[in-house]
């Protein structure tokens, strides 16, 4: 038996990486809600592929998490996890209610 190439090495190094955050992830979405989770999910996968320049990234970081939950509250009428800190749920919900109020009225 070979010994492993460097490059399936680092393949699966990579991987165990990205599978890290995936399980941080999902271990922080109750406790950070699931707008703030993504987004910090979403910048920590962004910065780990490569993408070093914010502004490649950080609106959709910030507005994808934002409608897919209002999507799935607004229209499909099925709840994402609300922050369980209070400071951050009072934003989550006053955002809902902006874009809701904006947007299907």
């Amino acid at each position: 038996a070979g010994k492993p190439r460097v490059a399936e090495l680092s393949g699966l190094r990579r991987a165990a990486i990205a599978l890290i955050i995936a399980i941080l992830y999902a271990l922080c979405v109750t406790w950070l809600g699931y707008i703030l989770a993504t987004m910090l999910m979403t910048a920590a996968m962004a910065g780990y592929i490569g993408l070093r320049n914010p502004l490649t990234f950080i609106p959709g970081v910030i507005i994808i998490p934002i409608a897919i939950r209002f999507v799935f509250e607004r229209l499909l009428l099925i709840s994402l996890p609300r922050s369980s800190i209070e400071s951050i749920g009072v934003v989550e919900d006053a955002v809902m209610r902006f874009l809701a109020y904006t947007l299907l009225s």
